[in-house]
């Protein structure tokens, strides 16, 4: 039986030990206790559902431990020429908001009796098992990594509003004048981002104008709040020898199409084929580096068509996407997934981009956003 050491227990280093555990590892799970749980990354594309259901037997029923709420898709508002549009999520598909903390330490239960468990940091050099699966978070030096070209926010205001109950089942992108803010659903609490550049403007603007998505809402902000800084970025090799690295130790691109655990079951797979000696370390490298373009084309086309506002900051956005758009022509692939979407003719309906958006996707979003590829 393989023997793989798992770094970390944020969701990133939970879900691999559910995923790996499922695929017969002898697991070693290595964490810090000290280290606080962040509640950040609580919405999910179609695969979190599944996943669970297929490591931990999990129903749709068990997401209500967590503060589990439907996802049926995403709402964009003041985006584009159009304004408002809704991607939907192709019935019978569903995914799930939750509540991130509560979720890892649910998780962490289930398995801490299942494997052998280690609290303290430990460097690479120092794990006796066979393959290493770096969860540890984010990182303290990025010369490993490259800079996304194209985004252009790089702080977060994240405001709790408490409710009785979910007001909606959706994940809200709306677009506002220093960025756009994201609205996630759970059961007892509607969280609020709001994305901008601090270069750009500062917290208190956001502050300010968070205000009107509160009103716009009927939402109750609390003094619950979170503000900080990120970058976006990727490895330049993300499986080198026997490691292989997820979650923030290899990648972070900010949430605007909640990338981050689909491309963590994605490094999980590959990291599993890796060993079991289905494919290349090379090759590995390289999908994984256009899994992250491809998703950035994603993310940065809504940039591209702009919002209802005129400014610095969305000057600034929507040349930065427009030019992701010249370099995703580039791509065979996305030449494909437009005209696919433009003119209705597919020729298999499971194909993605980026690993998560199929051609409806593609279809919706183009037309939701006034583009033509």
């Amino acid at each position: 039986m393989p023997r793989v050491a798992i770094i970390g227990k944020g969701t990133a280093g939970c879900l691999a030990v559910a995923y790996f555990y499922k695929q017969g590892y002898d697991i070693t799970w290595y964490y810090n206790s000290s280290k606080k749980a962040q509640a950040v990354g609580e919405g999910a594309q179609l695969n979190l559902p599944s996943l669970m259901y297929k490591s931990a037997g999990w129903n749709f029923d068990d997401w209500r431990e967590v503060d589990g709420n439907y996802k049926i898709g995403i709402h964009y508002r003041n985006w584009g020429d159009k304004g408002d549009y809704f991607h939907n999520f192709l019935p019978p598909q569903v995914s799930q908001h939750f509540n991130a903390v509560k979720l890892q330490n649910l998780i962490f239960n289930l398995y801490k009796d299942k494997v052998k468990c280690v609290d303290g940091d430990i460097e690479h050099k120092d794990i006796p098992e066979d393959y290493v699966f770096d969860c540890s978070g984010k990182p303290k030096d990025y010369s490993k990594f490259n800079a996304s070209e194209f985004i252009p926010v790089n702080s977060v205001h994240v405001t709790q509003c408490y409710w009785e109950y979910p007001e909606f089942d959706y994940t809200v992108t709306c677009a506002r004048p220093y960025g756009w803010v994201f609205g996630i659903p759970l059961q007892n609490r509607c969280s609020i981002g709001y994305l901008y550049n601090k270069d750009f403007n500062t917290l208190d603007e956001v502050k300010e104008d968070v205000k009107n998505v509160f009103a716009d809402y009927e939402l109750t902000p609390s003094q619950d709040t979170n503000s900080f800084s990120f970058e976006n970025y990727y490895r330049k090799k993300n499986f080198e020898g026997n490691v292989a690295y997820c979650g923030n130790s290899s990648f972070f691109l900010e949430p605007m199409e909640a990338t981050s655990i689909l491309t963590m079951e994605w490094i999980m797979r590959k990291a599993d084929d890796l060993w079991e000696g289905y494919t290349e370390e090379e090759t590995a490298n390289q999908e994984y580096l256009d899994w992250n373009r491809e998703y950035e084309h994603i993310i940065m086309m809504h940039y591209a068509a702009g919002s209802r506002w005129f400014n610095d900051f969305w000057t600034y956005a929507k040349t930065r996407g427009q030019n992701c758009l010249t370099d995703a022509r580039g791509y065979p692939k996305w030449k494909e997934f437009v005209n696919a979407a433009l003119t209705g003719e597919y020729d298999d309906i499971s194909k993605q981009y980026g690993g998560g958006w199929a051609y409806h996707s593609f279809a919706e979003n183009l037309e939701g956003l006034g583009l033509h590829g």
